[in-house]
């Protein structure tokens, strides 16, 4: 048997790959890198302020690891993201109110035709 050294594993990696090719070039353990690119992503969505979807976000976030612009190291020794509150939805009916004439002013404002002008 043969042991494969750094240099055979670490092969190039064409960041700009689709992110289907990007996981099949993941030599690390893949569910500590499974971890480490969802902490990441929490991470760059909070530097960022990005609002794209969590899926650009993750494909994002494995680019920046196995372009090594930060090593899984780093990602470990990062505090835990803060938790975010979860606000419930407050739901407003519109109320509507119907007002009801005074006897007189029903009894007047049928009979009296509107003034023509």
């Amino acid at each position: 048997m043969t042991k494969k050294t750094e240099a055979a594993v670490e092969a190039p990696v064409n960041i700009d790959a689709p992110l289907s090719q990007l996981l099949l070039t993941v030599t690390h353990d893949k569910y500590r890198m499974i971890s480490l690119v969802t902490r990441w992503a929490k991470e760059i969505k909070i530097r960022d302020q990005s609002n794209l979807p969590p899926q650009e976000i993750l494909a994002q976030s494995l680019r920046e690891i196995l372009g090594k612009k930060v090593t899984l190291d780093e990602i470990e020794k990062l505090p835990p993201p803060p938790k975010v509150e979860k606000k419930d939805l407050e739901f407003t009916f519109p109320t509507i109110s119907l007002k009801d004439l005074p006897a007189d002013d029903k009894d007047t404002a049928a009979e009296e035709p509107a003034p023509e002008k």
